[in-house]
């Protein structure tokens, strides 16, 4: 668990703060992954002990490369970027394009 970091509290601030490995809220005690999910220290130990791959988007943490594990983490932002985005909508127009 040392090769992750600790989530830090602007981390769990920012995401849903629910682990969906226990269904609890997280609040201290949690780790952040190459592709930006995090869950309790607790729990990620016992997933692992069972699968090598993120429980939320199955990404292959425990062998990936370096450049994929960066990949993970520019594709996580990208999605949450385009989310974004998608939500708000260009200026004046409906999001689902109809004027």
């Amino acid at each position: 668990m040392h090769r992750y970091p600790d989530a830090t509290p602007e981390d769990l601030a920012t995401t849903d703060n629910l682990c969906i490995i226990c269904r609890e809220e997280m609040v201290t005690g949690c780790k952040k992954l190459p592709c930006s999910h995090i869950f309790h220290t607790s729990c990620l130990r016992s997933w692992f002990q069972r699968q090598q791959t993120c429980p939320t988007c199955r990404m292959d943490v425990l062998r990936a490369p370096a450049a994929q594990q960066q990949q993970g983490q520019q594709q996580q932002q990208q999605n949450g970027a385009a989310g974004q985005q998608q939500q708000q909508g260009p200026q004046g127009k409906c999001p689902n394009g109809h004027d």
